[in-house]
């Protein structure tokens, strides 16, 4: 099982014992279920890492594609050298 399907699978599985006790007591209490929004929170958060890295890494590949489809220009911008290139910034 992929890494973000487990999360989607770990916040359901946070909120089941909350939630059937809560039912059971016909008592909803947001102290009961702040496990489950920090669980939520983590998977947010990792998930945003996920679709960050996806979009640095394409940022990344599209410089690359641009420097060796004419490393001329590359030059003139600065570009020359791999580490020149800004990640994170789509150029």
């Amino acid at each position: 099982m992929d890494q973000l399907a487990n999360n989607t699978v770990k916040v359901i599985y946070a909120l089941l014992d909350p939630l059937l006790e809560a039912l059971a007591a016909d008592k909803i209490d947001d102290e009961a279920f702040m496990p489950v929004d920090e669980e939520h929170e983590r998977v947010l958060n990792y998930n945003a890492k996920v679709v960050n890295g996806a979009f640095v890494s394409g940022a990344r590949l599209s410089q690359l594609r641009r420097h060796r489809a004419n490393p001329a220009r590359s030059r003139q911008a600065g570009l020359d050298r791999p580490g020149q290139l800004h990640e994170g910034r789509p150029g």
